[in-house]
């Protein structure tokens, strides 16, 4: 594409774009100046008032009693090496 018709394409994107951000809605930051700019939504009085409800801690819900549940089985005894039923005696 020739440099005459290019450049000038340039510049007119350019001035597009800027005209563009004067008008473009902000964020979470300030407003723009003069007769452009308008209250961000996120900064409306409802929205703050969703934000502080939502960091608020959830209400505490009562606990449901301990019940106990089953009994342990008792422990199972030790045998002594002696009297082990398994155990294989060595002739001496």
């Amino acid at each position: 594409m020739p440099d005459r018709i290019l450049f000038p394409l340039f510049g007119l994107i350019a001035l597009a774009m800027i005209g563009a951000a004067l008008i473009w809605p902000q964020g979470l930051g300030a407003r723009s100046p003069g007769p452009f700019g308008h209250l961000p939504v996120q900064q409306t009085e409802a929205a703050k008032a969703a934000r502080a409800k939502a960091s608020q801690a959830p209400p505490e819900l009562p606990m449901a009693p301990v019940t106990a549940g089953p009994a342990a089985p008792p422990p199972i005894p030790d045998p002594s090496p002696d009297s082990a039923p398994n155990s294989a005696k060595v002739p001496q």
